[in-house]
């Protein structure tokens, strides 16, 4: 079993152990602490792990001093940001594996943070977050670090603490280039986060705009168009790239019609003010029916808001006062609990398949806990060659979905 399968089994455990615990809060709470602590004991740990590490190691090797990089006569890689970070904690000493952790660490806390705002549920929200995000956290470094900050902007700016929000989100923006698209939205919505609402009448647009690209090859019709925008070099590069890949019919569809289902019956006849994280929600979930269909450049975005969209779902279904007008709340809340739940086996068990299906065991398990039987530069060559076997072997046969 791989790290991400055996992780996912641990929260599917845990998310089920939330359903049959709701009458004993104080041990789902437990439950919740413990899986918590050995989900980012599990995920920290990692060491060379995942096929990225094929650009990120001779990157962190070669990483000049953060005053060269000051001076800007060396062409950085990466994001201004994420190269300063890098090299910063290089000058200190760190290892690559004590970087991977480090972030980790952030990622985590932000996750903790945003949490800690559910009464009950937690780890259930974990379950869904770790489990559609799981190679954002272990893989993806510069995106895990931007939605991390993402996160922790969001939670501050809820707790008017103003600086440290205007901090994580310029560390946001410099993190990854994803991070700058996705702090624009939700600073344009909190300027008018009093104004009344009726978000049952948004949730219902959205849920006749998601249908619509279901049915219809918007992306075929859109490419064209996007292709005359004029956009900055690097953008437009990366933008054609990921824009290539899409898909019209896609499982995912039923989770997004999901959540739009329950936002819409869970505001029914209400006129609600605009807060932070509902804000989040309002962007996310318009930007997942607009690029829908574009499941590649989506997979770049949504992470910034899957765990405020869990979250505000979460707080909306389990809101014991505000549920007690809306007519079925308990059947709606126990059928989209079942639902999301065999999802998420459903995930766990694509992943497990697809991995087996690569050439190289490209997630097997590679931590810190294995030093005790080889050294870390055998750990690192053997991961090397697995990176890179994939690359060269596996990735291109992801290329069947162009549009």
């Amino acid at each position: 079993m791989n790290l991400i399968t055996l992780v996912s089994v641990i929260l599917l455990a845990a998310g089920l152990s939330d359903w049959l615990t709701e009458r004993v809060p104080r041990l789902q709470r437990d439950i919740y602490y413990v899986v918590f602590f050995v989900v980012f004991i599990l995920f920290t740990s990692k060491l060379y792990y995942g096929p990225d590490i094929k650009n990120y190691v001779p990157f962190y090797a070669a990483l000049e001093n953060w005053r060269i990089l000051l001076s800007g006569n060396v062409d950085m890689p990466y994001e201004w940001g994420f190269c300063m970070f890098c090299s910063v904690l290089k000058g200190w000493g760190v290892s690559f594996w004590g970087m991977t952790a480090l972030i980790s660490v952030i990622y985590f806390y932000a996750i903790w943070l945003l949490l800690s705002e559910l009464e009950s549920k937690r780890s259930f929200a974990l379950m869904c977050i770790v489990i559609l995000d799981a190679t954002l956290i272990t893989v993806a470094l510069r995106q895990c670090l931007s939605v991390a900050f993402f996160i922790l902007m969001i939670v501050a700016w809820k707790h008017k603490r103003y600086v440290p929000s205007i901090v994580c989100m310029l560390l946001a923006c410099m993190m990854h280039k994803s991070g700058l698209i996705a702090v624009m939205f939700p600073i344009g919505f909190i300027l008018v986060k009093n104004v009344n609402w009726s978000g049952y009448t948004y949730w219902q647009l959205l849920m006749v705009l998601l249908t619509f690209v279901l049915l219809i090859p918007v992306a075929r019709l859109t490419a064209p168009i996007l292709a005359h925008i004029p956009l900055p070099e690097e953008f437009a590069s990366s933008a054609a790239h990921h824009l290539q890949l899409g898909r019209q019919i896609q499982t995912v569809f039923a989770l997004y019609m999901v959540v739009l289902v329950c936002l819409a019956h869970y505001t029914h006849n209400k006129l609600t003010k605009m807060e932070e994280y509902g804000v989040v929600v309002i962007v996310g979930m318009c930007v997942v029916v607009a690029l829908y269909q574009y499941f590649y450049l989506l997979n770049r975005i949504r992470s910034f808001f899957v765990p405020f969209v869990v979250v505000y779902v979460l707080r909306l279904i389990e809101s014991k006062r505000g549920n007690r007008e809306i007519s079925h709340a308990e059947l709606i809340k126990q059928l989209a609990g079942v639902f999301v739940y065999l999802y998420m086996i459903f995930l766990t068990v694509h992943f497990y398949v697809g991995a087996k299906h690569i050439s190289v065991p490209l997630y097997a398990s590679s931590t810190i806990f294995e030093l005790g039987e080889a050294n870390e530069s055998q750990i690192r060559n053997r991961q090397m060659k697995i990176a890179d076997t994939y690359w060269r072997v596996d990735f291109m046969k992801k290329e069947n979905n162009r549009l």
